[in-house]
This record gives C-alpha cells, sequence and structure tokens, in this order.
C-alpha cells in the first residue's frame, strides 16, 4: 500500500495503510477483481485526505 502511494504522489501512515489494506481487500472481493487500477487506489487516497465520510469513499459496486 506505501509504495503504491508513494508512486502515486501520497504519503501513508500506518494507520493509513492499515485502512487502505482493508479498503483493497473489500473493493477486490466486491468487484471481484484482484488487481486495483491505479485511478481507483488514486481515487480512494484522494477521498482519504480529503477525510470523506467513510461510505463516500466505499460506494457500493455492483458485480457484473
Amino acid at each position: 500500500m506505501t509504495a503504491v502511494a508513494g508512486r502515486l504522489g501520497s504519503t501513508l501512515t500506518r494507520e493509513e495503510a492499515k485502512t487502505a489494506m482493508h479498503w483493497a481487500e473489500n473493493h477486490a472481493y466486491r468487484t471481484d477483481q484482484a488487481v486495483i487500477p491505479d485511478e481507483h487506489f488514486a481515487l480512494y487516497l484522494a477521498g482519504l485526505r480529503a477525510k470523506v465520510p467513510h461510505e463516500e469513499r466505499h460506494p457500493r459496486q455492483r458485480r457484473t
């Protein structure tokens, strides 16, 4: 998480990295995709930095 965040221009605290890992696991499960596009993670990071409420950072996605 910290390496990808760094590549995208962000630095994560230990707690943020833990939260991001939880988000990534949930995202992969919801979308049934093991690889998360950088664009999706970048949007997550932007929401994390903006202190966007959890529900808005984790919109429900429909599986296809």
